[in-house]
C-alpha cells in the first residue's frame, strides 16, 4: 500500500491542478490579464487518483473506495471506533458533508481570455511521483 494512503478511501470528485500550471497562469495574468481580473481554474475532474498514484509508485492501492453515501452511513461508527481506540477518525460527518458540497468549477473565462490549458492529471501524477521517489530513495 502507498505509504501515506489509508486502507480505504471515500470517492469524491475534485478538479486536480498542477501547481506549475497555476504558477504559469498567475504570471500570464499579471502580464496580459485585465486589471483586477478574477479567474476560476479547473483541471481534470476526477476522484482521488489513488490507483494512478500507486501504479506510478509501484505500490498496492487501497483495497476499498467507498461511495459517499456509504461513508455517510458509517461515519458515526467510524467516529465511535476512533474514540474507543483514542485515535483520530478517518472521516466524520462534517468532513463528508464538505466533500459532498464540492461542485464542478467552470474555467471557461480563463480558457478563453488567458488560453488556460492545464496539463493532463496523469502527467502531473507521473512527475510528482517521480519527484517523491527520487527524494525518498
Amino acid at each position: 500500500m502507498c505509504a501515506t494512503m489509508p486502507p480505504g478511501l471515500v470517492a469524491a470528485d475534485f478538479d486536480w491542478l498542477d501547481a506549475r500550471d497555476v504558477a504559469a497562469l498567475i504570471v500570464r495574468t499579471i502580464s496580459v490579464g485585465p486589471r483586477r481580473g478574477r479567474y476560476l481554474l479547473a483541471g481534470e475532474r476526477r476522484s482521488l487518483p489513488a490507483h494512478a498514484i500507486c501504479a506510478q509508485a509501484k505500490a498496492v492501492p487501497p483495497k476499498m473506495i467507498s461511495p459517499l453515501w456509504l461513508a455517510k452511513a458509517t461515519a458515526p461508527f467510524v467516529v465511535g471506533w476512533a474514540r474507543m481506540r483514542g485515535s483520530v477518525p478517518l472521516y466524520t460527518s462534517a468532513s463528508l458533508a464538505t466533500l459532498g458540497r464540492y461542485g464542478a468549477v467552470d474555467d471557461a473565462r480563463a480558457r478563453s481570455e488567458l488560453a488556460w490549458s492545464p496539463r493532463p492529471l496523469d502527467a502531473t501524477i507521473a512527475d510528482t511521483t517521480r519527484w517523491w521517489i527520487e527524494r525518498l530513495a
